[in-house]
């Protein structure tokens, strides 16, 4: 795709608008002073840098500047408050508890696409009658199924109870839900009613597939959760990138063949490019790329459980704390409370996200990782060059940021990952970044060495070792070898799964069916094998029921301290 700065899309935007309708904005308002307010909120937050893909959505721009409005100069003041302030447009329908606000004629004017993904003239009530549509299926599928809270209602504003979605011309950008009145407020958080806008015709998207209804189908459920979010758990200022993270995860939820947070997910400013970032970073780039948090929330904890969908469980727990707590510390409590065998902490649930985002593209596995993975791409590597006997590598990273070097042995790489966990640092949201070094040797000086292959060894230098976290296994295989692999199950005989720790460790091994069944699962510790030289954890293959496992193929994952392993064996059943 051709990259193209804000700049850029500001003079085409106003050049394509010149000599259309004035908006049907607030009195004295001008469509293109609109736009141009939007922008400059966009900017503000981005600091100009370059984007390579449409604004998903506004609420990151809008947070940033109502969040430093007093540090705002008079011309940006004034683009927020046009930003905020609701439109007067010509019609409006009302279905169930939404009212659909829209123009027939001029500039905003919405459209159906036609199959060359052009508007059709004339449009107007097809469009607003399908968005009609759309939020009534989006809002039963976000309250009923998922069992959310429904939006609070307005207090009246756009001409009734209803909640009020505003069609409109908004250039670049897909949507947005606008702070209006607060409710509650509890500290830092803050409760408010909100009202909705939502682009006219969608034909910037890309790919064409996704123009016109797939984009509104998307949009209506990524800001439809907005008004959920902002309206009965709160708005927590600066922690926008949770916000963002659960909408853009829930369009992929109720809409799977859309796929749009597939161009976020690609994008040069996101996740997979952009690893040593912060987690909590919200800079309206890449924290919607950062919705494969959540598919990996989905994805393990629906594995892990013996009911589907508990993933998605999962998530809507951690706004039920988020109504008294930020996002990372809700989290953090969630995660520790889950049931026996299952109870992680977020630093743990970090590392091993961590490792999911090195497993895409060409390395995916969907049985074991994303779903969809291999539409990922691979994420992006620090390269540097080892040459003996010895090497220094030195850095920083951010807290929750990773970094994977490759390390060049002879032309060929080691993939080294390091990640900072410093919970307490991100809950205090410090600013300075914590350093580290590297040091690669060909020999093992002393036991704080540890192979990483290829005959290097390495040792990790910093202040705090019990906030960093260094992996290695993608020097070899990422997965332990299981043996003996096929087990010749008879209730009797035991597969033994290696672990690289030294010492005794306890963990939980589940077993799972290749259509993801839960199989078994037990809590249990590692048993000292001295003819191998490794502890090893066992399963006798047998399920929970003390049935013995049918011939196939079935995938294990060991949960450690710190640390998941996970794999695939065969069973024999005599």
């Amino acid at each position: 795709m051709t990259r193209f700065s804000t700049r850029i899309i500001v003079v085409s935007i106003l050049l394509d608008l010149l000599g259309r309708h004035a908006l049907s904005q607030p009195a004295g308002t001008s469509h293109i002073e609109a736009l141009e307010a939007r922008i400059k909120l966009v900017n503000y937050i981005t600091g100009g840098e370059t984007i390579d893909i449409p604004q998903k959505c506004g609420l990151p721009s809008i947070a940033h500047a109502l969040s430093n409005r007093d540090r705002l100069s008079p011309d940006l003041r004034r683009s927020l408050d046009l930003v905020l302030t609701r439109p007067v447009l010509q019609k409006s329908i009302v279905a169930g508890n939404f009212r659909i606000h829209y123009d027939t004629v001029g500039s905003h004017a919405p459209a159906m696409l036609d199959s060359s993904h052009n508007p059709i003239p004339g449009t107007a009530n097809e469009y607003a009658d399908s968005a009609a549509s759309i939020i009534g299926r989006v809002a039963i599928f976000e309250i009923d199924s998922l069992g959310y809270p429904a939006a609070p209602p307005d207090l009246g504003e756009g001409g009734g109870p209803e909640y009020d979605i505003y069609i409109m011309e908004l250039g670049n950008l897909y949507g947005e839900t606008v702070f209006e009145t607060p409710i509650e407020e509890t500290g830092e958080r803050v409760r408010y009613t909100t009202f909705m806008r939502i682009d006219n015709d969608f034909v910037f998207v890309n790919p064409d597939s996704n123009r016109g209804l797939p984009a509104l189908r998307v949009t209506l459920a990524h800001e439809f959760h907005h008004a959920i979010q902002i309206g009965n758990y709160g708005f927590w200022s600066g922690e926008t990138y949770f916000y963002e993270i659960t909408s853009t995860w829930l369009e992929d939820v109720l809409f799977p063949e859309v796929n749009d947070y597939f161009q976020y997910v690609r994008s040069g400013s996101g996740q997979f490019r952009r690893p040593e970032v912060s987690f909590t970073t919200s800079n309206g780039l890449i924290e919607y790329s950062r919705c494969v948090w959540a598919h990996y929330i989905e994805n393990k904890y629906n594995r892990l459980r013996s009911y589907p969908k508990y993933g998605r469980t999962l998530m809507r727990l951690f706004w039920e704390r988020i109504r008294l707590l930020k996002p990372l510390a809700a989290m953090d409590i969630v995660l520790q409370e889950q049931e026996h065998p299952h109870e992680t902490n977020f630093r743990n649930a970090f590392t091993e996200w961590s490792i999911w985002n090195y497993f895409t593209g060409a390395r995916s596995d969907t049985a074991l990782y994303y779903p969809e993975g291999s539409y990922y791409p691979m994420i992006a590597p620090t390269v540097v060059d080892f040459v003996p006997p010895s090497r220094v590598v030195s850095g920083s990273l951010n807290f929750l940021a990773s970094r994977y070097y490759d390390v060049l042995v002879n032309g060929q790489p080691i993939t080294l990952m390091l990640s900072n966990i410093n919970l307490a640092a991100a809950l205090a949201n410090t600013t300075t970044a914590f350093p580290y070094s590297f040091l690669f040797n060909s020999r093992q000086l002393d036991e704080s060495y540890r192979s990483i292959g290829g005959g290097i060894f390495a040792k990790l230098s910093v202040a705090d070792p019990t906030n960093w976290f260094s992996k290695d296994i993608f020097g070899a295989s990422p997965v332990a070898t299981p043996f003996p692999n096929p087990l010749m199950s008879d209730g009797k005989s035991v597969v033994n799964i290696p672990i690289s720790a030294t010492t005794m460790q306890s963990g939980t091994l589940t077993i799972l069916s290749s259509s993801m069944d839960l199989i078994y699962s037990s809590a249990q510790s590692s048993i000292y094998l001295g003819q191998l030289g490794k502890h090893v954890f066992r399963w006798n293959g047998k399920s929970d029921d003390g049935d013995v496992a049918a011939t196939g193929v079935y995938i294990y994952v060991l949960e450690l301290p710190g640390e998941t392993i996970k794999g695939k064996l065969a069973v024999i059943r005599k």
